[in-house]
């Protein structure tokens, strides 16, 4: 008799599933499966950063041992570390598509010429464009997002090249950035970018066009905390600042403390838990953050600009009872417990988590400069 926690799937189809899942959750990354993607880390990591053609592959096969594929190519753009004349491809078809003749890459390499697996490189697309959030939504409710993420990558290499030319002739100190402005269309966002998955992220918006409301996607999400109506999404006109904690761990039902500079701001907690149904499984997952509106978000951001000193106290259950397995026939639970870094202090039965806010001012005049815009619009 077949276990009830037995599953036709390979445990490679199962990881790519759970991949897939995190990926409808989170902001675009530069390949499907790999960890956020950190134009400054990898600079100083490999040893040589360049763009390069790709004139002709071939593959040598070798016995009990993965084959080995090299191409030949022509360097016409180094960043760092000197050109070459062939690169070894480490891609797996799992995670991404090998390089191809005829194409111009942005290459991570090693020193013995070797491009790994989930490096960062992409083709290099002159005629690449930002893709919007209206494209975004209609390509999922039609089902067809592979297209869209290709092109969203596509104009992610882009960006990444304009830094490295950039701090290559002297026009910015370094490759990381800090904090992300975007005004899609609906709303001027102001995101703080984290690629330390055991840190929090804030994220403060300001909405001027409730289209997106109306024609976004509707995933199935069950609201665990509040366990009253569903959330009402503020008035247009209305700024709402989010903390979300390090995914997927899971809230108790207390508010949040955002403390600056000794003042302190009580967040309303909301967890979340989202499925994916997928055959044989259903993938569930715990979404945990906290919310501030109005007059209080207001404050909050007035003060931002002077880079105080600021902690965010939560609440998290230290065990999940459903853990990270099966509990029935078809549910595949994906929870974990806290991973909180060594400068995170436990504070009252609570996790404090110091929030950084160097590298602000540029995205946080685009936003308050956005806002004041928008404002003024919609009271003509």
């Amino acid at each position: 008799m077949k276990s009830r926690f037995t599953t036709d799937r390979s445990p490679r189809q199962l990881t790519y599933l759970i991949g897939l899942f995190f990926l409808i959750q989170i902001q675009p990354a530069p390949a499907f499966s790999c960890m956020p993607f950190d134009l400054q880390r990898n600079y100083e990591n490999f040893h040589s950063v360049l763009v390069a053609e790709i004139l002709a592959c071939s593959v040598e096969i070798r016995e009990n041992a993965q084959n080995t594929r090299t191409c030949s190519i022509n360097a016409t753009d180094i960043f760092k570390g000197e050109a070459r004349d062939f690169v070894i491809d480490g891609s797996h078809a799992f995670y991404e598509k090998p390089l191809v003749a005829g194409e111009s890459y942005l290459l991570f390499l090693n020193e013995d010429g070797l491009s790994p697996v989930c490096s960062g490189k992409g083709i290099v697309d002159p005629e690449a464009r930002k893709v919007s959030l209206k494209e975004v939504i209609e390509a999922t409710n039609a089902g067809d997002t592979a297209k869209v993420r290709l092109r969203q990558h596509a104009y992610f290499i882009l960006t990444q090249l304009k830094k490295l030319r950039d701090y290559r002739d002297g026009k910015r100190t370094g490759l990381k950035d800090y904090w992300l402005f975007e005004d899609n269309g609906y709303h001027c966002s102001l995101t703080q970018l984290n690629n330390d998955l055991s840190e929090l992220r804030i994220d403060i918006r300001f909405s001027y066009n409730d289209d997106f409301t109306k024609s976004s996607t509707e995933f199935p999400i069950k609201q665990i905390i509040p366990q009253t109506e569903k959330q009402v999404q503020p008035a247009l006109g209305n700024l709402q600042m989010s903390i979300y904690l390090p995914h997927p761990v899971r809230i108790q039902d207390k508010p949040g403390e955002l403390i600056i500079d000794g003042t302190s701001y009580l967040f309303k907690p909301r967890l979340e838990e989202t499925y994916l149904p997928t055959e044989p499984l259903e993938l569930l997952s715990q979404n945990s953050s906290y919310h501030i509106y109005g007059q209080p978000a207001t404050d909050i951001l007035a003060r931002l600009e002077r880079q105080p000193e600021i902690k965010f106290r939560t609440y998290i259950e230290e065990t999940n009872s459903k853990g990270n397995a099966i509990s029935d026939d078809r549910k595949l639970y994906i929870s974990s417990k806290p991973m909180p870094k060594a400068s995170t202090a436990v504070v009252n039965g609570g996790y404090e988590y110091p929030i950084d806010t160097f590298g602000i001012d540029e995205a946080l005049s685009k936003f308050v400069a956005c806002r004041k815009t928008w404002r003024l619009k919609l009271k003509e």
